[in-house]
Order: C-alpha cells, then sequence, then structure tokens
C-alpha cells in the first residue's frame, strides 16, 4: 500500500473506512450479478441461434412463386 493511501486511512474514521468498504462489497455484488446476467443472455442467444441454423428450410416451389412475383412488378 503506498504511504499516502496508509496516512490517508489513517486519518479516517473507522464508520468511515466501514462504510467504504460497504460501497465496495456492494458495487462488487452489482457488477457480478450483471456478468451473470449477460452470460445468460449470450448463452440463451447462441442457443436460439443453434435451432434457427439447425431448422430446415422450406421454399415454396418455384411455379408457385413466380406468378407473385410477376403481380408485383
Amino acid at each position: 500500500m503506498k504511504p499516502e493511501m496508509r496516512r490517508e486511512l489513517a486519518g479516517q474514521s473507522f464508520e468511515e473506512k466501514i462504510r467504504k468498504v460497504s460501497e465496495l462489497i456492494q458495487l462488487s455484488r452489482k457488477l457480478q450479478s450483471q456478468r451473470t446476467s449477460e452470460a445468460a443472455e449470450d448463452a440463451a442467444d447462441v442457443a436460439y441461434l443453434t435451432r434457427i441454423r439447425e431448422k430446415e428450410m422450406q421454399y415454396r416451389p418455384l411455379k408457385d412463386y413466380l406468378p407473385d412475383r410477376k403481380e408485383l412488378t
């Protein structure tokens, strides 16, 4: 620990030190829960994309598709 930080801590009251530690613990827990939720979202996204890629594509026959295209132009 740097001497400046050590002197600063020595000048603070016990209650102030405890408050700072509790703020750091709360921040740590908040960041950890965010990382956990982001990881869960990422896993859900990967699972969805995997299912979509494995799904068999279904196309209309070309003879049914072409008349619809002519009507649009």
